[in-house]
């Protein structure tokens, strides 16, 4: 007699095969990630914010910082500390006094979100010292009249700039930036300048200012101000800096400490140029001009050693203006 076939242990088999295929998940394209700058993915891990749950309104669905500040935080394990560009502090003013109310404008928070990266993302260190510029300041004096016949109004900025771009090629930690860990030293010389305006301070930018004379420098630091202060400045005039300046000489104060232009990883603070008594090389004492400076570094890229030798670079053009004006034409 021929054996009996349980045909139940095949069709068990064949059930148990196929119920197996159907709870198995069926292979997909790989899922993109979402579409975020570094700075907003950071933004979102310290809020403890699922980027995949954001639906993005910038270009192509990327995501920005205004679609983190309009989501909660995740209830998954991670941080869940608010966002470091929100403040916490919701206390009612009014309680203790009359206030007046007003929302921060585009421009102003455009402002406010650059300084807050320049906080988060570097190490800032400011090296304080003082030019005596009396020859300078005679010599701007001596070539004034030259440069109003050209149409320029001379002032101190154009020598600066151009001492610190002949500096700086001696000192190119100061002339570069660090991103993910890469540092890039910017083999161009272009300096943002401060320029206040009645929406906030903006920072045109003068390309390649060492191959340019300090009349041409003069000259386009005038008419970048004005477009700056008339709102007629070209988006592509604000970007691009690989160093800046900022002057608070002409309000007053010596000494301040100046926020970074990130992402350069230097940025030079005029003080107010002031007489004071000193002694000179003879013994005797005198009135000199002094121009504070002050230089606020990327500890991160370089030390406060090469920030004090790149201010003595400079200060050595300032004190001998005759070295900027080799090759010039004022």
């Amino acid at each position: 007699k021929g054996k009996k076939i349980k045909t139940h242990t095949l069709e068990s088999k064949e059930a148990s095969s196929e119920k197996n295929l159907q709870s198995s998940p069926i292979p997909s394209s790989p899922e993109l990630p979402p579409r975020a700058s570094p700075y907003v993915r950071k933004l979102a891990r310290e809020a403890g914010i699922d980027l995949k749950t954001i639906q993005g309104s910038g270009s192509g669905g990327r995501i920005t910082e205004e679609d983190l500040k309009q989501s909660k935080p995740s209830t998954s394990t991670g941080p869940s500390h608010s966002l470091p560009i929100q403040d916490p502090h919701q206390e009612d003013f009014s309680q203790y006094g009359p206030i007046e109310e007003e929302t921060l404008k585009s421009i102003r928070r455009k402002i406010s979100d650059h300084l807050l990266q320049a906080m988060q993302h570097t190490v800032m260190v400011t090296h304080m010292d003082e030019a005596l510029v009396d020859e300078l300041i005679k010599i701007r004096k001596q070539k004034a009249d030259y440069a109003k016949e050209k149409g320029v109004k001379l002032t101190l900025l154009p020598f600066l700039m151009k001492a610190c771009a002949l500096s700086l090629k001696d000192y190119p930690a100061l002339n570069a930036s660090l991103v993910n860990d890469k540092i890039y030293y910017k083999k161009y010389y272009h300096f943002g300048f401060a320029v206040d305006t009645e929406a906030g301070l903006m920072v045109p930018v003068i390309r390649n200012v060492d191959q340019k004379s300090i009349l041409t420098l003069a000259k386009e630091l005038t008419e970048l101000s004005t477009k700056t202060r008339e709102r007629k400045i070209e988006s592509q005039d604000l970007k691009g800096s690989s160093f800046s300046i900022t002057n608070i000489g002409s309000l007053g104060g010596r000494a301040f400490t100046p926020i970074l232009n990130y992402p350069d990883s230097a940025i030079l603070g005029l003080g107010r140029a002031y007489q004071k008594a000193i002694v000179n090389q003879e013994g005797q004492i005198k009135a000199a001009w002094v121009l504070p400076l002050c230089l606020t570094f990327d500890h991160r890229i370089t030390d406060g050693a090469t920030a004090a030798r790149f201010t003595n670079k400079v200060i050595q053009y300032l004190q001998d203006p005759d070295l900027l004006l080799l090759d010039e034409g004022v």
